[in-house]
């Protein structure tokens, strides 16, 4: 096995390359039911299996998905990472139905306690999950993962993965979007800054803390910070956009410029 790619990540990537085999409720009852009794060796061998199950999953009715959770319960709280991770997995394509807020509901405050996991891809996966499901993302992990994003043993990955589930989240809390921007000013190490703004943009986020932290993108040193302010721009409506014309136009006057920056800008401003 790939020690670079152990718990939750590797089981992903596997997921994708392997070809697809059909799964009823039965199959993926008896896989989780014996993956946790399998040695990392033979684990790799059931990636085949596991690799057909989400469209599988996602067609369950939801008596079946709570009769699978207990089960792939018992495997996230397994210490060994390729187990925990295979447990993860079942939740996925779980996360994506309409009715996963309900149906994940008892199982929240497990997944918060693998945020402080000590494998990365386990933290990341329960970032992922806490963050995904639908229609919202409860209160209680929200709570949860707006207070790790002050946690100083988040990588750079972990806090990009952190601010996309709660920007994405909970896109119009005043509150949350100041606590989102505080923690990565905070870890300016991290230059994940242009990657926040990015996401301002993307989800539409325009009170004046949002607006104030992509005009200070505009005006930063770094040519791919003002590049990532200037897409966040382009995405707002028209009328917000507007405001930004004295910057826009700041960076297309300016002979010190990059070429390539200055393209970019020209059209936002109309």
């Amino acid at each position: 096995m790939n020690k670079a790619l152990t718990g939750l990540g590797w089981i992903l990537v596997s997921m994708v390359i392997c070809p697809a085999v059909a799964a009823d409720y039965n199959q993926i009852k008896s896989f989780y039911e014996s993956v946790i009794r399998t040695d990392d060796s033979a684990l790799a061998e059931k990636q085949v299996a596991l690799s057909a199950m989400e469209d599988d999953i996602k067609a369950l009715t939801p008596d079946e998905i709570r009769l699978l959770l207990p089960i792939a319960a018992g495997c996230w709280r397994s210490e060994r990472s390729t187990i925990c991770g295979a447990g993860l997995v079942l939740l996925v394509p779980i996360s994506l139905r309409p009715d996963s807020e309900a149906l994940l509901e008892p199982y929240v405050e497990s997944l918060i306690g693998l945020l402080t996991a000590p494998e990365p891809g386990i933290r990341k996966g329960a970032v992922y999950l806490l963050g995904a499901t639908q229609p919202a993302a409860s209160f209680e992990a929200m709570t949860a993962l707006i207070a790790h994003l002050s946690d100083q043993k988040n990588s750079a990955d972990e806090l990009r993965m952190n601010v996309a589930a709660v920007l994405g989240s909970h896109p119009s809390d005043a509150g949350t979007i100041h606590a989102v921007l505080a923690a990565v000013e905070q870890r300016p190490e991290f230059k994940i800054k242009g990657a926040t703004i990015q996401m301002l943009g993307l989800y539409t986020i325009i009170n004046d803390k949002a607006l104030g932290f992509i005009r200070s993108g505009l005006s930063g040193d770094d040519r791919h910070l003002r590049e990532s302010a200037i897409d966040a721009v382009e995405r707002l409506p028209k009328a917000v956009r507007s405001t930004f014309r004295r910057d826009l136009q700041h960076i297309t006057d300016d002979p010190s410029e990059s070429p390539e920056v200055r393209s970019r800008a020209a059209p936002v401003l109309n």
